[in-house]
């Protein structure tokens, strides 16, 4: 463990080229408050915040007010299964092997999935929804040769009820429902929903995501964070 003027800091380097390629930091104050409030954690990147065009990674957690607050960054070479699981394993340093979250509520990072199951075994990995609404509604208006009318009427319509199915009977009862009448509209829609979503249902769908206590956050916070850094840089 690194401190610098009370800062966490680690990093990772190239052996052979001797490049950096991990940056992790948590300010002063942010280890005391990353076990004080656990229950909630988001994890997001983004990029062109920095002249090397690495991945920016944010991680934001939630106080009993309902605010947010930066808990920890990293800049990453790429969003490698690897990267992400340097990122995490700096994180459990920072916070102790004793402290578990509720949830971790992240994109649907690919490289993200395991090095959360890895790192934070005890925690819930939800995926933002909104975030899920957004690709759905944008694919759909491709799939259906870009018909605004038919994505808003997948998104807000059966996919929507999909979503909020309260229990595993509404979960099936509502797929069949949505598969019978997208088939006949357009197969394409049913298959790209059946094949990219749904191997991820345990993580979106209220039947199985209810299950844990999450407030009602089942989007991922970090957005407002990258919004307001982007317009500081």
């Amino acid at each position: 463990m690194t401190r610098s003027k009370g800062y966490f800091v680690q990093s990772c380097v190239d052996e052979e080229s001797s490049r950096l390629t991990h940056v992790f930091m948590s300010r002063p104050d942010a280890t005391d408050m990353l076990r004080t409030f656990p229950w909630y954690m988001g994890i997001d990147s983004t990029y062109k915040t920095n002249k090397y065009r690495f991945p920016l990674v944010e991680i934001v957690r939630m106080t009993l007010c309902n605010y947010n607050f930066l808990a920890a960054y990293a800049l990453i070479e790429d969003e490698s299964e690897i990267s992400y699981s340097w990122v995490l394993s700096q994180l459990r340093t920072l916070i102790g092997n004793d402290v578990h979250s509720n949830m971790i509520v992240t994109d649907r990072e690919l490289g993200l999935i395991k090095p959360i199951q890895r790192h934070f075994p005890y925690t819930g990995h939800l995926l933002c929804t909104w975030h899920i609404n957004k690709d759905v509604e944008n694919r759909v208006y491709h799939i259906s040769g870009k018909s605004k009318q038919t994505a808003s009427r997948c998104t807000h319509g059966h996919w929507k009820r999909l979503m909020e199915s309260e229990t595993e009977v509404a979960f099936d009862t509502n797929w069949k429902k949505l598969r019978l009448y997208w088939d006949r509209v357009n197969q394409g829609i049913a298959d790209y929903l059946e094949r990219t979503w749904l191997p991820y249902k345990e993580k979106f769908i209220c039947a199985w995501t209810n299950q844990y206590t999450h407030f009602g956050n089942t989007t991922c916070r970090v957005e407002s964070a990258q919004n307001a850094l982007k317009k500081w840089l």
